[in-house]
């Protein structure tokens, strides 16, 4: 079981009545409400994010991660926002060097639209 991980987590951005959701200019939340970049700005009735995931060391030392978000209104109602899955691995390589791909596909509902995107990093630190 050591090669294995997991998790469950609930996150709600606020709203004013959906009037207005809870704002945060100065951040990011690609890293919070899926990386498909779908609620860079919260929307008007909030959000609730309820996510789960898993992960598994690969061979060669390899984490691969699995988070599954589903992504609702705080208020207002109107429909679910969708739910989305995101998966990444990433791998050293000698003392600089480390890589990673990333995987996001956004599965629009209410008439929000689907994503597809995908990253490949190579990072150099010293």
């Amino acid at each position: 079981y050591q090669r294995f991980s997991g998790g469950i987590g609930y996150e709600v951005l606020g709203s004013d009545n959906a009037a207005m959701g809870f704002t945060t200019p100065l951040s990011t939340l690609h890293a919070f409400q899926g990386w498909a970049d779908m609620f860079l700005a919260t929307p008007a009735g909030g959000i609730e994010d309820y996510q789960a995931w898993i992960g598994v060391k690969l061979p060669y030392e390899i984490p691969l991660k699995v988070i599954y978000h589903d992504l609702r209104p705080q208020e207002g109602g109107g429909g679910d926002y969708g739910n989305e899955l995101d998966i990444v691995a990433t791998r050293q390589f000698g003392k600089y060097f480390s890589g990673l791909v990333k995987y996001a596909y956004f599965n629009g509902e209410s008439g929000m639209v689907d994503v597809n995107k995908f990253w490949a990093q190579v990072e150099f630190a010293f």
